[in-house]
């Protein structure tokens, strides 16, 4: 039996290329060079830049929205001032938000998409994702309004006043998060009229009023007015 049999002819390829790699080393320099970089470990490689960003980004492109994300979060903790910074934090808002549920009250994956756009906005002023991350908070802060505002007439109809009150309070007493919304106004006079407070009603109808004259309430709200002014008189 022939020496060469011992050896499986993958095996032999692998040791030749790993003779040729030394060999290649060792002509490149030595071990004091300062123009020879180590390769790394394994363990070293996975957290590097370019292999995490490479790896979120076919996560991302194959709609693994979720596993994307953490790759994208792994990137910015390690490499925060990266020259792909901007574009890594833009892609990791840009996940949350694919996972953002067409119908539901699960306010969870919006608020995340929220704060890692407005973190963009802070983080990486000036970016060239600064336009596009705008648009979206706008469009994301819109959909928390209205899921607040769901919420409040989901207590509203089971004659949970109070609990209604607190969420459209929240919508109505906050326009730097969510921007106008004619409907939270409207419920929110309701609810403060079905729960017997005449002047908190009145000040949510009036405000509707004013900021919307031509909302889509309209007979609706004239006469809910009309039914505050005959109970505070």
């Amino acid at each position: 039996m022939s020496h060469s049999s011992t050896f499986p002819l993958s095996q032999l390829w692998s040791i030749a290329l790993v003779a040729a790699l030394t060999a290649f080393c060792a002509a490149c320099g030595t071990k004091e060079d300062p123009l020879v970089k180590s390769v790394g470990t394994l363990d070293e490689l996975q957290y590097d830049a370019g292999v995490l960003l490479s790896s979120a980004e076919d996560l991302y492109a194959k709609g693994e929205y979720e596993q994307a994300a953490t790759k994208y979060e792994q990137f910015l903790e390690l490499h925060p001032t990266h020259r792909w910074a901007a574009h890594a934090q833009f892609k990791l808002a840009e996940s949350y938000a694919h996972r953002i549920p067409a119908i539901g009250r699960d306010a969870a994956p919006a608020q995340k998409a929220a704060a890692a756009f407005e973190r963009l906005l802070s983080t990486y002023p000036g970016s060239r994702y600064e336009e596009a991350a705008r648009a979206e908070l706008k469009r994301i802060r819109a959909r928390l309004g209205q899921a607040e505002v769901e919420i409040g007439r989901f207590y509203l109809k089971r004659r949970q006043y109070p609990a209604a009150i607190a969420r459209l309070r929240r919508v109505v007493d906050d326009p730097e998060h969510f921007p106008a919304d004619e409907d939270a106004p409207y419920y929110l006079a309701v609810a403060y009229e079905r729960n017997g407070q005449d002047k908190e009603a009145d000040d949510a109808i009036r405000l509707l009023l004013e900021t919307f004259p031509q909302n889509r309430y309209g007979t609706d709200a004239e006469r809910l007015k009309a039914r505050i002014k005959r109970s505070a008189s």
